[in-house]
């Protein structure tokens, strides 16, 4: 318990490690595993190991989690979304906000998008897929599957890769062609 309170979100939320255990042990996710005697340790349940990092486990991961954009970026906070989420799609088990460093703001922005990982493959088509999705007032949210935003970005940077190069061939071409006439 000593280290789970050195976590910045959970000291926020309180700092009573009686208080920690006694929700943990309300939980149904069945993840954690409470000492009996409740003197503050808590582990990972061995029903529940942490899964190999290999690259099938890699392809599972990323066929269950999603890439969505359109959140407000100066007002959304990790807690809204995972209390909209725990609320209206409680399939959804993790959340990553995609930040970036402003350097002139000297800190990290919201992009306004997010990955979310979701119980099951089912579960994220039915995301992806859907309709209509919003978040709150928010207009539409864009959604694709984390696979073809990831496939989009890797043509995109390539494609700009690529016209870089070709205006450094153009400019080295033209210094030569000016330097002759010089």
């Amino acid at each position: 318990m000593e280290t789970l309170l050195k976590f910045k979100r959970l000291a926020d939320l309180s700092k009573e490690a009686s208080a920690i255990i006694e929700a943990l042990k309300k939980s149904d996710a069945g993840l954690l595993e409470i000492d009996g005697e409740g003197v503050g340790k808590v582990r990972r349940s061995p029903d529940l190991p942490l899964p190999e990092n290999n690259e099938e486990n890699k392809k599972l991961l990323e066929a269950k989690t999603a890439y969505a954009k359109g959140y407000d970026k100066e007002k959304t906070t990790m807690d809204e979304l995972l209390e909209h989420y725990a609320e209206h799609d409680p399939t959804v088990v993790h959340i990553q906000m995609r930040n970036y460093f402003d350097k002139k703001l000297n800190k990290k922005v919201f992009k306004g998008s997010v990955f979310m990982t979701f119980r099951n493959e089912e579960a994220c088509k039915a995301f992806v897929e859907a309709e209509s999705m919003k978040y709150k007032e928010s207009d539409e949210l864009v959604r694709k599957y984390q696979k073809d935003y990831l496939e989009e970005k890797r043509l995109e940077y390539e494609e700009k890769k690529k016209s870089k190069g070709d205006k450094k061939g153009v400019k080295r071409s033209e210094e030569r062609r000016v330097g002759k006439e010089c």
